[in-house]
């Protein structure tokens, strides 16, 4: 009876030890990515630079390293727009600002407003890809039958280099979606930005200035 017992109250720490260790691991497992970002932000590499806006000449020279940019275009069913990228691959430098186009036309009989939206993949390269933010914003408006020309300048900060994970990436995507924005008429229509407005304006300010601002606003999540 003695031995029995025993065996009961040895089982019994057994399977509490396990369910602790369970629950250590479940902890763990649920504040990793809050303490990876914590110290991401902290230490400014790893996966997470401190978003930021920065001035750059567009003629800036490369870090010396090249980096294989795929351009990746979507369009929400039943938005009739046609998008696409004038070039789906593009050979760049780390470091250097690259202008691309994307072609945009309303093929419907009336005016629509689009929603933007963007991502960039592996993941952990997002926090390194700065966009001009003059380019495709959020809500965009585009005219019937309006076909737009639209200048895209990116880079790719050189401190990626110095990201163990990130810094070994030889390719990224830049994958865009196009959603139609509902509930737009009237006022809320005319306020706002008319695409190819905001395109040509975004074209002759590059080509005066030689310099644009840039953002690193990429989801990494």
């Amino acid at each position: 009876m003695h031995d029995g017992e025993e065996l009961k109250r040895r089982n019994r720490a057994v399977a509490g030890a396990a369910v602790g260790v369970v629950v250590v691991m479940g902890g763990l497992v649920a504040v990793s990515p809050i303490f990876y970002h914590v110290m991401s932000a902290y230490i400014g590499y790893g996966g997470a630079l401190p978003q930021t806006s920065e001035v750059r000449s567009l003629h800036e020279a490369g870090a010396g390293k090249d980096l294989t940019v795929r351009l990746d275009t979507n369009v929400e069913a039943g938005l009739d727009v046609d998008f696409r990228a004038e070039k789906r691959l593009i050979e760049t430098e780390i470091g250097r600002p690259t202008e691309v186009y994307y072609e945009v036309r309303n093929a419907g009989a009336a005016p629509v407003v689009i929603r933007t939206t963007f991502d960039v993949t592996p993941a952990w390269t997002a926090p390194y890809f700065f966009r001009a933010t003059a380019a495709l914003h959020p809500l965009e408006r585009l005219n019937p039958q309006e076909s737009v020309r639209v200048p895209f300048i990116f880079y790719v900060d050189p401190r990626i280099l110095k990201d163990r994970l990130a810094g070994k990436v030889g390719a990224v995507t830049l994958s865009y979606t196009l959603f139609r924005q509902k509930g737009m008429n009237g006022d809320a229509l005319e306020a706002v930005h008319d695409l190819a407005t905001q395109s040509a304006a975004f074209s002759q300010t590059l080509e005066k200035d030689g310099t644009a601002t840039f953002s690193n606003d990429a989801p990494s999540d």
